[in-house]
């Protein structure tokens, strides 16, 4: 996150298996020092990403090493299905939109499903296919937001945060800049990063409706809605690879 003396989160990586009390009481000393309104946890440790809180952030979600604490209760479930939504996008997560409900699909996987029942070329031909859609989705998604943040951050009253944001859009797009010219197997993907830094703050401190908020929940919700359809569109046109997959999870 953007260096400043009161960030409005925290990224913190705290590795150590053994280490649960020790690094539980390093986070909770951040938390206390910096009082930001939302933490994201990378951490090797079971225990410490499951904590139910850290100087009273609560967790809303916590998925592959990762784990999120933010302000207040109310807000925890929308949260925790953003920071779904934004994982899936980063690490290119087959989803599936089945009326109301999402399944995720292990991408991995299925390509080696695929593999083994296409042709080399052809093979080749729909995973790069699958690689410019998902991730031309999913920069799309976080150059909306910087583009939002940019639009209605005068809308917000808080000079302090107000001045959040400006560093941390700046911070966001030279981190997209800075990988434009790598392909779209190798570029990273920052839509954790993203979510993290410009989309949490707007909900866990702004009341509803706020044109800021509004502005940018929009921008990340429907990049992540066209990410979806790009990866449903893709499974539905590949069904018997994502049949043989459940067959075997039911096995």
């Amino acid at each position: 996150m953007p260096s400043t003396d009161h960030p409005m989160c925290l990224w913190v990586t705290a590795n150590g298996k053994r280490e649960s009390d020790t690094l539980q009481s390093v986070v909770s000393a951040l938390c206390e020092r910096y009082s930001p309104c939302s933490v994201f946890l990378h951490s090797d440790n079971t225990r410490l990403l499951y904590s139910s809180q850290f100087h009273g952030l609560r967790r809303a979600w916590a998925s592959g090493g990762y784990g999120v604490w933010v302000e207040g209760t109310e807000n925890r479930k929308a949260v925790g299905e953003l920071c779904t939504l934004a994982q899936a996008m980063e690490g290119r997560v087959l989803v599936h939109r089945d009326a109301n409900r999402l399944e995720f699909y292990e991408t991995a996987r299925f390509f080696r499903a695929l593999h083994s029942m296409t042709r080399p070329f052809e093979f080749t031909s729909i995973r790069e296919e699958f690689l410019y859609e998902t991730g031309t989705a999913s920069y799309k998604t976080v150059d909306a937001l910087t583009e939002a943040v940019d639009k209605y951050c005068a809308a917000i009253e808080t000079r302090t945060l107000r001045n959040y944001y400006t560093e941390a859009n700046a911070t966001v797009k030279r981190m997209v800049t800075e990988h434009r010219e790598l392909s779209f197997e190798t570029r990273p993907i920052r839509t954790q990063y993203a979510l993290t830094a410009l989309v949490l703050p707007a909900v866990t401190l702004l009341t509803d409706p706020h044109p800021f908020k509004t502005a940018v929940l929009e921008a990340f919700v429907n990049g992540g809605g066209e990410y979806i359809s790009k990866t449903t569109d893709f499974i539905n046109g590949y069904g018997s690879v994502i049949s043989d997959l459940q067959a075997k999870r039911g096995e």
